[in-house]
């Protein structure tokens, strides 16, 4: 047999693609042998001066908090799914050639996954992420920080001495929809319009913002409980009307109505103004519907489609408690002692306030344009609810530390609290900000008008530069 000698060209061109092989393979083992300690799915990179690409950055490590407030970071693979924001003081990345933990590199958590501005190739990053507390929410205030905490209604809530601290923004709901809320010690929520001071209490499902009025001078508290013409208000018409279950209405129907369903429907039928609803018409007329806003009337810019609850929701009186069932047969018409929905929700624990007003058909007053509700008022004007009040931070005990608080005169909300005695008794909110009841004759309580402005008002800010807006020195100016 005849033995060929491979000629030295070939055994060359075998001993380097034998040795390419061997680089191909090493390359593969030790990409993925680093695998296991960087971490690149759903980490994506925002370029910075120069066009990098996903291998010229490095994460060395991500962890994420075991839970909110804890110290404990868990390393992961794999970007969480959630609610997280990025730890600043924590994370960190490296350029190549320095040990320097560079903090200003920009990283954000959105879209489940994490954004990093990078701007030197071969950088590298240590990536910590907490539980958020916060999110941001586009609204028709713009981008605002709405709290993830759940309250707890049966606390009052401010920054310190409350027994809570919830403070900010939070998300409620209207009909199943979103509406944003104002709570505890918040400062951000002023508004100057038609020269007159107001804060906000919620953005409305329907994106208009709903605000109370503050007076024409800035002010850390409410300054305008009396309009500030001296004068305080009863809730009704005058010293004859308020011995039946009909005087704790905005509006109310006929008296000495025998106790049944028609009886009651008659009682609550929308036909006579109370006393407050007159003052606050008046003061629209003769004030609000004559000032302006850069020129334009300040009714162009008023919504008039939200509405404002005064819910006459009838509960069982035992002089101790009520039931949680509702009973429009054998409550709510006469002399009959009876509660009402928002003592229910407010006053009782646990206390579980609503934005939605039960019975919209006959207590959501709105004007007659208006697509919802009872279409009983002259004007797109109310008062603030009980309800509102707990979701901003009060109940039945003194809180001088949530944004509601006045220092002054008290103030009425437009929330029945029952019918007991022989007297008509409303919510209102007292000078030390206790959310308390009175007769409707008590001539000792102030006024403070809700209005909503619509969806599509524009703001501008004293100082658009300012580090916070929204405050009694950079108000939300309506333009």
């Amino acid at each position: 047999m005849k033995i060929e000698r491979l000629s030295k060209g070939k055994n060359k061109k075998i001993v380097l693609a034998i040795t390419i092989l061997l680089f191909l393979m090493g390359i593969i083992y030790i990409t993925n042998s680093k695998a296991k300690y960087q971490i690149t799915k759903s980490v994506q990179i925002v370029n910075g001066n120069v066009n990098y690409s996903l291998a010229d950055l490095n994460v060395i490590a991500l962890k994420v908090q075991d839970s909110k407030g804890s110290e404990n970071y868990i390393l992961k693979d794999e970007v969480p799914i959630g609610n997280y924001e990025v730890n600043k003081d924590k994370s960190y990345c490296t350029y190549p050639g320095d040990n320097l933990e560079h903090k200003d590199i920009s990283m954000e958590y959105k879209d489940n996954g994490v954004y990093i501005k990078i701007t030197k190739k071969g950088t590298k990053c240590y990536v910590f992420l907490d539980v958020a507390t916060t999110k941001k929410v586009e609204t028709s205030l713009g981008i605002l920080n709405v709290q993830l905490d759940t309250p707890n209604f049966d606390k009052t809530s401010c920054a310190t001495g409350c027994e809570e601290t919830t403070n900010g923004v939070f998300k409620g709901e209207e009909n199943g929809q979103p509406t944003y809320y104002f709570r505890g010690s918040v400062s951000n929520n002023y508004v100057l319009f038609a020269n007159m001071y107001w804060r906000i209490i919620r953005i409305n499902s329907n994106g208009s913002i709903r605000m109370i009025y503050s007076g024409t001078t800035a002010g850390a508290t409410g300054k305008a409980t009396q309009l500030e013409n001296g004068k305080t208000q009863t809730f009704s018409i005058n010293s004859n009307t308020y011995n039946d279950n009909a005087y704790v209405g905005y509006k109310y129907g006929s008296t000495g109505q025998t106790q049944n369903l028609n009886g009651y429907n008659a009682t609550h039928t929308n036909t006579n103004d109370s006393g407050i609803k007159s003052y606050i018409d008046s003061w629209y007329t003769n004030t609000l519907s004559k000032a302006k806003n850069n020129g334009k009337s300040a009714t162009e810019y008023i919504d008039t489609e939200a509405g404002f609850c005064g819910d006459r929701t009838p509960y069982q009186y035992n002089g101790v408690s009520a039931t949680s069932k509702s009973d429009k047969n054998n409550y709510g018409a006469g002399t009959t002692s009876t509660y009402y929905g928002a003592y229910i929700r407010t006053y009782r624990s646990p206390k579980k306030p609503t934005f939605d007003c039960p019975n919209a058909d006959n207590d959501l007053y709105t004007v007659n344009s208006a697509k919802t509700g009872n279409h009983a008022l002259t004007n797109p004007i109310g008062l603030i609810t009980a309800d509102e009040v707990n979701f901003a931070g009060g109940r039945d005990t003194s809180n001088s530390g949530y944004w509601l608080y006045t220092g002054e005169q008290g103030y009425w909300t437009m929330s029945p609290f029952t019918f007991n005695s022989g007297n008509a008794q409303v919510f209102f909110v007292t000078l030390n900000g206790y959310l308390n009841y009175n007769g409707v004759l008590d001539t000792n309580i102030g006024v403070r008008p809700v209005i909503n402005l619509k969806a599509d008002t524009k703001f501008t800010f004293t100082d658009s530069g300012a580090a916070t807006t929204g405050t009694s020195t950079n108000p939300y100016k309506v333009s």
